[in-house]
């Protein structure tokens, strides 16, 4: 963070711009299945939507084994 920004109001923004469309994506907030397919390709690669898609697996009783998180 340091080499592209220079001052803490800065850090701020960056910071803002990088984990509210995240935290928006990932299915944190609205569940990813009712995104239009566009924004659903944009979501799989974000982490935390790979992380969310895996506890909500968990916590309906899916086996471990048979989680796929890449779908």
């Amino acid at each position: 963070m340091a080499i592209l920004c220079r001052t803490i109001k800065s850090v701020n923004a960056v910071t803002s711009l990088v984990y509210f469309p995240m935290l928006f994506l990932s299915g944190a907030t609205i569940p990813y299945e009712l995104f239009p397919s566009g924004l659903q390709k944009v979501a799989k690669v974000l982490p935390l939507t790979q992380g969310i898609k895996f506890m909500k697996a968990v916590s309906m009783g899916v086996v471990f084994s048979q989680i796929d998180i890449y779908n």
